[in-house]
């Protein structure tokens, strides 16, 4: 509310437009997709298009008179202040990263790029400011660059979690991981006395103060034993809680976490065999946070806590050595099978021993043939010699010590999954059953969502670009040769084009296009009608896509049978309201 008084208050001190801004700006200011709004001398804005407009959420008449400046983001201002600096000294600017403020309120991440506009006769009339907005893009590197400082950690805690000499240091390890690395307000790891309440045992966070004024109990016949925690000692299986204020499960507790700001929870079971030992429960000030993948590093986190408490075990009762290997073996045996993430224990050469069923859905097999094979087996030849290395360094090197690697896996019917890896060197483990424990988690989608996430970035940076070279150039055929050039690249086909539509005779002409003979461009027609692609867009002013082999609606035997076309999407371009 308070930018929209400052805007209000400074527009009217505003100096009129100039007359000759219109004629340099064109009707394809208003038109064009990318926000766009031109400043004065005085750095003021002049001019808003529709996609500014709706960008920072105020109508052009709100947005006259207003410095950029009061849209931006408090946080912001200083590097705003330089750039404006820039641009008063006459020099353009591209990439500046920053945050306008939302009417509503909420932060929009932009990145700025500036020109200089000027009338016909050169005179400085102010800047133009495009504004593309990146917030989808930064909200994924946000998630992502969470996931993998939690990945990260969970990784790199191993070697931590084997040296604990005691079960609380180990637990305090696994909260502090928790806060530090997965964005999480409160983790505390806590057991159930003898009369059925919970007693906690480390936590890192608020937890303490938090602590102080809640009571949980195992008992489902008490409200508070109804909770997530509750119910992880209930069932053995984790629970999650998206929404604290109307998950009526969290009821007994909800006017504490309020205090708190907490907005959802998650609480995870530390088992050994059947038994619950203690529930890891954590907290975050976020509504839904809890994602498939945050949900399985955490599992993840939890089942080496579970591994590093069989250790801890173990060491404890080293004189009795053989017990104690048979002992190990069983229970690591019972972590392989019970993880939901891709297990198995491995040989120095590398060598399958034990493998769970994740595993074998991963690769797509039934397990127990896995058993005697190789890993560098389902890794691709160009990445083989790079893991074997690392597997090397591992064995050789001390015991718990770590190995993390992104590699690739092929499946049994040759699909491939992109996979974080890690092995950790065990301690006093038979060489013949197995001196690694492996664990690998798919982040093919991920990789994907990044690749996603970058494709668009470029597609949207070409349309901003050839959105400033509309508003630069006077010269049509260069504009739509420039744009089949951008369709080409940013969709990766063989050919482009832009069609003129002749009316009278109802054919189209080729105006312009890339992937063409030299002598279509200029020269070539195509029939109209509906029975053609190109003429049945122009009347639906839809965009089209058709299949030429299995396509019925339409003949396009020409395109098929001189050029070699085998599909197509036609898009129309209006003018005014006419295609």
């Amino acid at each position: 509310m308070q930018t929209q008084a400052i805007s209000t208050q400074r527009r009217n001190r505003n100096p009129p437009c100039p007359t000759a801004l219109d004629g340099t700006l064109g009707d394809l200011f208003q038109q064009v997709g990318v926000p766009l709004a031109a400043l004065g001398l005085d750095q003021r804005i002049l001019r808003a298009n529709r996609s500014f407009c709706s960008l920072v959420g105020r109508s052009e008449e709100e947005l006259v008179g207003t410095r950029t400046l009061d849209l931006t983001h408090p946080d912001d201002r200083a590097a705003s202040r330089a750039l404006l600096s820039m641009i008063r000294r006459g020099r353009d600017v591209a990439g500046l990263a920053k945050r306008y403020l939302h009417a509503d309120g909420h932060a929009v991440f932009v990145l700025v790029t500036t020109s200089k506009l000027q009338a016909a006769d050169g005179a400085q009339l102010g800047t133009l400011v495009q504004a593309q907005d990146i917030s989808a893009q930064v909200q994924l590197r946000q998630r992502l660059s969470r996931l993998d400082r939690l990945r990260e950690a969970v990784d790199g805690n191993g070697r931590a979690l084997l040296k604990a000499q005691s079960k609380e240091e180990l637990w305090a390890e696994t909260c502090r991981v928790a806060v530090e690395a997965g964005g999480l307000r409160i983790a505390w790891l806590g057991v159930v006395g003898e009369d059925g309440w919970v007693v906690p045992q480390a936590c890192v966070g608020d937890g303490g103060a938090y602590l102080k004024d809640v009571r949980i109990s195992s008992d489902p016949g008490r409200a508070e034993g109804r909770g997530p925690f509750g119910l992880v000692v209930q069932s053995g299986r984790p629970a999650i809680v998206q929404d604290m204020a109307s998950d009526a499960r969290f009821e007994p507790w909800r006017k504490v976490a309020q205090r708190f700001s907490l907005c959802s929870a998650a609480c995870f079971p530390l088992k050994a065999g059947p038994e619950v030992l203690g529930v890891l429960a954590v907290y975050s000030e976020s509504v839904n946070f809890f994602d498939e993948e945050s949900v399985a590093l955490l599992e993840r986190l939890t089942s080496n806590v579970e591994f590093a408490t069989l250790a801890l075990e173990a060491r404890a009762s080293r004189e009795r050595a053989a017990a104690l290997l048979q002992n190990q073996l069983r229970r690591l045996n019972y972590v392989v099978e019970r993880t939901g993430m891709a297990t198995a224990t491995m040989t120095a050469d590398l060598r399958f021993t034990q493998v769970n069923q994740a595993l074998g859905e991963l690769l797509g097999t039934d397990p127990k043939g896995l058993v005697g094979a190789k890993l560098l087996d389902f890794v691709p030849p160009d990445q083989r010699r790079r893991v074997r290395r690392r597997y090397r360094t591992l064995v050789a090197g001390a015991k718990g010590t770590l190995a993390r690697l992104d590699h690739e896996l092929v499946g049994a019917r040759g699909e491939r999954r992109w996979v974080v890896a890690t092995g950790t060197k065990v301690p006093e483990m038979n060489p013949e059953v197995g001196v690694i424990l492996w664990q690998a988690q798919d982040v093919t989608a991920q990789h994907l969502a990044e690749e996603v996430a970058n494709r668009k970035s470029a597609q949207q940076a070409a349309v901003a670009e050839l959105g400033q070279s509309a508003l630069a150039t006077d010269d049509i055929n260069q504009l739509t040769q420039t744009a089949s050039e951008m369709l080409r690249d940013q969709l990766g086909v063989d050919k482009a084009s832009v069609l003129r539509w002749n009316r009278s005779h109802d054919s189209f002409r080729f105006v312009a296009g890339v992937g063409w003979d030299a002598s279509v461009i200029g020269g070539a027609l195509i029939p109209g009608g509906r029975q053609s692609l190109a003429g049945f867009t122009v009347r639906s002013t839809e965009a089209v896509l058709s299949d030429f082999d299995s396509e019925t609606r339409f003949d396009e035997g020409p395109l098929r049978e001189i050029y070699g076309v085998r599909c197509g999407m036609a898009v129309p371009i209006i003018a005014g309201d006419q295609p």
